[in-house]
């Protein structure tokens, strides 16, 4: 028994070496051998739920389906490792709702590990099925627990996060992300869960620093110079916000008394040469537009650039844009074709003085905007008219 090969391990060793690059389209093929090879459905079993830990993927009803199947029929045959699938079948079984699972294999751990002095993964565990329970102020002491014992326990320090996440208290989330960060600067996730709490409290400036430790982390990773040059953006929005609340209003009114001041000068024949008055009814006609797209949003702030107070609600300054439009490039270079960095460029271009090459590189911009859309069926081809419609006005 002692000789025997650790079914588990050897899983884990077939896929250190096998990262896919299609893993749904794996996961398919792998469950499909599964239901056809009955007869090898144990190492089957075995590999897929190591292959859904190696890649990340988030299938609990599947851990816990196929780790209750091999918990019962190959207990003797998994030896040590049945306490690690027990385990994750507890964590799964929380994640589908299942309370009444999870705490039957809590038990079966307790029974096996329980001490005296405590544990700190039976402790991790029961903290967990509290926060299922809802019962945050009694899983918050059982981390605080925890790091007393051992004062960098990542886990602990993450759930906290989690916990205040749950209670609905964004300070308290980013208090504890940002103690979480202080020990463990280099964890990329970490860095993209504060962002987002930032993002949702509009401080934008902490936005930008996080997602620039994310791409000093993950340099190759396209969506990190995206979000950075969006984070950018949106601080140059805040930072020129006006008090005018109603955009489309302001528009009219600028439009109203350039034309009546033209019309007192005399010039142009009586009426005023501007295209502010056909620019408003463009942007009325596409914010009634239903769509809930964040690419939207960018056509949005680019769908005027004549009228000044539209610069000012929507635009950055021209320094400023010339740093976003750098990391917009930066993105369409590790993922050519992506449509929101496309949009974003666009966006810089306006604002910027117009030349030879800024014409040319919007005329290159609405080329691959068209490809983009057009690849994505009729419904992509019915909003590419609107699109195009933004961009060309």
């Amino acid at each position: 028994r002692a000789s025997r090969p650790r079914l588990l391990a050897m899983a884990a060793l077939i896929d250190e070496f096998a990262i896919s690059d299609d893993p749904q389209g794996e996961l398919s093929e792998r469950l499909r051998k599964i239901q056809t090879n009955l007869s090898t459905a144990k190492e089957e079993k075995l590999e897929l739920i190591q292959f859904l830990k190696n890649h990340k993927i988030r299938k609990p009803e599947l851990v816990v389906k196929y780790g209750l199947q091999l918990i019962d029929a190959y207990q003797s045959h998994l030896g040590d490792d049945v306490w690690d699938m027990i385990e994750d079948v507890l964590i799964s079984s929380l994640d589908i709702g299942n309370e009444q699972l999870a705490y039957d294999m809590y038990t079966r751990l307790d029974g096996k590990f329980k001490k005296p002095e405590g544990s700190i993964r039976l402790d991790r565990l029961k903290a967990r099925i509290r926060e299922f329970r809802g019962e945050y102020d009694r899983a918050t002491k059982i981390y605080l627990s925890i790091l007393s014992r051992d004062e960098t326990n990542k886990h602990a320090y993450r759930r906290l996060a989690c916990v205040a996440k749950a209670k609905g208290d964004p300070a308290g989330t980013v208090d504890a992300l940002n103690e979480y960060l202080k020990i463990f600067p280099g964890d990329l996730e970490g860095w993209l869960e504060l962002a987002e709490v930032y993002t949702s409290l509009e401080r934008y400036e902490y936005v930008k620093f996080c997602y620039e430790e994310a791409i000093l982390i993950e340099p190759h990773d396209y969506r990190f110079p995206l979000l950075y040059a969006d984070a950018l953006y949106s601080l140059g929005q805040q930072k020129r916000k006006t008090n005018m609340k109603d955009p489309i209003e302001t528009a009219k009114y600028l439009s109203s008394n350039c034309c009546s001041s033209s019309r007192r000068s005399g010039s142009g024949g009586g009426g005023c040469r501007c295209k502010s008055s056909s620019r408003v009814a463009g942007l009325e006609s596409f914010l009634s537009l239903p769509s809930d797209d964040g690419e939207l949003l960018l056509v949005y702030s680019i769908i005027d650039d004549s009228l000044p107070v539209l610069k000012s609600v929507f635009g950055v300054r021209v320094r400023g844009c010339v740093v976003v439009r750098t990391y917009y490039i930066q993105a369409l270079e590790l993922c050519p074709g992506n449509i929101r960095a496309l949009l974003g460029l666009a966006m810089c271009i306006r604002y910027l003085k117009v030349t030879p090459q800024t014409q040319k590189l919007f005329e290159w911009i609405e080329k691959e905007v068209t490809k983009a859309y057009a690849k994505a069926g009729s419904g992509g081809r019915n909003m590419l008219q609107y699109v195009l419609k933004a961009l060309r006005q």
